[in-house]
């Protein structure tokens, strides 16, 4: 069966980037491209694993490949020439200024905020009986407490002041601007204000004291497609768009060698070979869905509707109206191939579907996915006039863009769109990138000027 989700994989794959006119970004052809990418790594691991896979994962693929590829083929039939038409058409990008005594006032707001979260990682660790830990270990005791032990993590009663989350949006919700910005402007002028880099490395440093990697590749993936897009639309030809894929990949190979090498930042450590280590992330998550499958009875009833799928939306009513019964945490035990091996606890974006609904659950839950992703791509790339200054369409799309990258990974998807924190935080950078770039605040048609 491996053999068979390589092949249709691939198939898939080329498939999409025919349909797409050779664009890699094509999120059908991402999609596959890194299922693909999954499935090469647990062949390689049949090496030193007796990886068995069965029917209902080649189903599930086909039934996700299906519905991608329908939606790709649907979206390029009316988009005929427009394309280019609009890029001969378009106006270039102009420079994106925002005044330094602004970037310099927020420096201080992210300073501020570091301060709190590091005064309450010191608190944390101490009400948990590990006071003068080293800040790596700090971190993992907050990542491990607020992931796998949120009923400790209530009982210890510990929690940075109220404050401190709305500074914390506002400092995020700046930042993208900002790198939306910074990216803009590199393309144009190949110019940066080192004040703007300076903030960037703040945020990455706020980012890195939540304990988590993703939030920075998160960074990382909305420059690199923003980088992409906008080059088209400041006129790159079709060579120079390979030569920007190419680019893209070697940052993803240098930003996975860089996640590697600082484990002890976050108190982490790896006893497995470079390889195994990679295959936990990349490749085990689903053999892991395969095992899964294998022995559970789905879909398993639950005393909440889509419990596992839309965990953000019940953790949302949970602190909005106070309802116990809508706290609870992700149920994503480890798995372990033997005594040597260890698979970790993630199994794909389709574990959620199939724990909730079954196999019948994956066709609506992946189109929603799909119509997102192939109707925003496209409208983006159409797209080379714009009349705010920030695309906020573009920029939804790149934050959301690691989310599908990450498909073969967990379910970030409807994580990330059911997080009352993101929407927050997309009001806030909406009213920042209007108020900052515009003078204005744009409602549809309407459009009022604040300054």
């Amino acid at each position: 069966m491996l053999f068979i989700i390589v092949f249709l994989s691939l198939i898939f794959t080329f498939l999409n980037f025919r349909i797409s006119k050779k664009d890699w970004l094509d999120p059908a052809v991402i999609f596959s491209l890194f299922f693909l990418l999954a499935s090469v790594m647990c062949l390689i691991a049949l090496t030193y694993l007796n990886l068995v896979f069965h029917y209902e994962v080649v189903i599930i693929l086909l039934m996700s490949y299906f519905i991608f590829t329908v939606f790709n083929l649907f979206a390029h039939s009316k988009q005929l020439n427009i394309l280019e038409k609009n890029q001969q058409a378009s106006n270039p990008l102009e420079v994106l200024d925002i005044k330094s005594y602004i970037t310099f006032f927020f420096i201080l707001v992210i300073i501020f905020v570091i301060f709190l979260k590091y005064k309450h990682l010191v608190q944390l660790s101490s009400a948990y009986g590990q006071g003068g830990s080293s800040i790596g270990a700090m971190i993992s005791v907050y990542d491990s407490l607020t992931k796998f032990q949120p009923k400790i993590y209530q009982k210890l009663g510990v929690y940075p002041p109220s404050y401190y989350n709305i500074l914390s949006l506002l400092s995020q919700a700046y930042g993208y601007i900002l790198l939306y910005v910074m990216v803009n402007n590199f393309i144009v002028a190949k110019k940066i204000k080192k004040e703007q880099v300076f903030y960037f490395l703040l945020l990455v440093v706020s980012f890195y004291m939540g304990g988590s990697r993703s939030t920075i590749m998160r960074l990382l993936t909305f420059a690199g497609l923003l980088y992409y897009v906008l080059s088209i639309r400041n006129g790159a030809s079709f060579t120079i768009r390979r030569k920007l894929i190419r680019k893209l990949v070697w940052w993803g190979v240098i930003a996975v060698a860089v996640a590697m090498m600082t484990l002890s930042l976050y108190g982490r450590s790896n006893s497995y070979n470079t390889f195994h280590y990679l295959f936990i992330y990349i490749g085990a998550p689903l053999y892991n869905l395969d095992v899964f499958i294998q022995t559970h009875t789905l879909p398993i009833v639950q005393d909440l509707f889509g419990k596992q799928t839309f965990i953000n939306l019940y953790s949302y009513l949970a602190s909005e109206f106070n309802v116990e019964q809508f706290r609870y945490s992700l149920t994503l035990p480890f798995v372990r191939y033997d005594s040597t091996y260890g698979l970790g606890n993630v199994y794909t974006t389709f574990y959620q579907f199939v724990y909730d609904f079954g196999l019948t659950g994956v066709v609506p839950l992946i189109s929603v996915i799909a119509a997102y992703y192939v109707f925003a791509y496209r409208k983006i790339r159409n797209t080379f006039t714009i009349t705010n200054r920030i695309d906020f369409t573009l920029f939804i799309y790149a934050f959301l863009f690691n989310d599908l990258v990450m498909l073969f990974f967990s379910n970030r998807f409807y994580e990330t769109v059911l997080s009352m924190s993101n929407i927050k935080m997309f009001i806030f950078a909406y009213i920042m990138g209007a108020l900052l770039l515009e003078q204005s605040i744009r409602i549809g048609r309407l459009k009022i000027k604040v300054f």
